[in-house]
C-alpha cells in the first residue's frame, strides 16, 4: 500500500527527539494515541502532530511503550497534551480498552477514532504521502496540496513498508497512528477552514 518512494518522501530530515521538545506558544498540536497495554501484544504508540499548517502537517515526536500500567500511560497522554499547548487528543476506540481510556480521560475531551473510519483514514494518509513526492502541485486541486511529514521513526517506516489492507497478522500500531493523524486533519482541521457568510448579506 505504501511504496518505498512514498515512505522515503515522508521524512522531514529530523531525528525523533530523545527528550520531549520545547514548543513555541503559537503552534497548534494534536496527540494521536493507539493503545496497547498487553505485555505480549501491541505496544502503545503516541505521536505528536504539528497541525498549525494543516496542508503541511508533520509529526514532531513519537513515543511508545510495550505493556505498562494504564495509569502511567494515561499520565503520559495528559502530560503530552498539556506540554504541547493543550493539544487535542485523538485515540483509537475500536476495542473496549480504547473506549475505557476515552472515558477515563473525559476531562480532556478526547476524540474517538472508530472502526468505520479506518478505510477513509488509510486513503487520506496515502494521498498525503503521494503528494509529498508529486511535482507541480496547484492549490486548485482539492487533495493535491495536502502533505504529511514526520521526523524519522524507524518502526513507522518498517510497518509502512509491509502494510497491506488485509492487516490482521501485521504489526500496524505505528501505521494506525499515522492514519489517525491524517483522518484528524481531514475531518476536524479542514472543517475549521470552512468559511460561512451571514444570509442577511444577500438581502440588502
Amino acid at each position: 500500500m505504501f511504496t518505498p518512494e512514498m515512505i522515503e518522501g515522508m521524512w522531514n530530515g529530523k531525528e525523533n527527539p530523545r527528550a520531549i521538545p520545547e514548543v513555541l506558544p503559537d503552534r497548534e498540536f494534536v496527540i494521536i494515541i493507539d493503545w496497547g497495554v498487553a505485555d505480549a501484544g501491541d505496544e502503545t504508540v503516541m505521536g505528536v502532530g504539528d497541525v498549525t499548517e494543516s496542508e503541511n502537517a508533520e509529526i514532531v515526536y513519537g513515543w511508545s511503550k510495550q505493556g505498562g500500567d494504564p495509569v502511567e500511560l494515561m499520565a503520559m497522554a495528559t502530560y503530552l497534551s498539556v506540554h504541547f499547548n493543550d493539544a487535542a487528543l485523538v485515540m483509537d476506540t475500536t476495542e473496549m480498552g480504547g473506549v475505557i481510556f476515552k472515558k477515563m480521560l473525559s476531562k480532556l475531551k478526547p476524540i474517538g477514532f472508530g472502526q468505520g473510519n479506518k478505510p477513509d483514514a488509510l486513503f487520506w494518509v496515502q494521498m498525503r504521502m503521494k503528494n509529498n513526492i508529486r511535482g507541480g502541485l496547484t492549490s486548485s486541486e482539492k487533495l493535491s496540496n495536502n502533505k504529511i511529514k514526520s521526523c524519522y521513526l524507524p518502526k513507522l517506516g518498517k510497518q509502512l513498508s509491509v502494510y497491506k489492507l488485509e492487516d490482521r497478522k501485521l504489526k500496524q500500531d505505528w501505521v494506525m497512528m499515522l492514519a489517525m493523524f491524517a483522518w484528524y486533519l481531514e475531518k476536524y482541521k479542514s472543517l475549521r477552514k470552512t468559511k460561512t457568510f451571514p444570509l442577511k448579506s444577500f438581502y440588502k
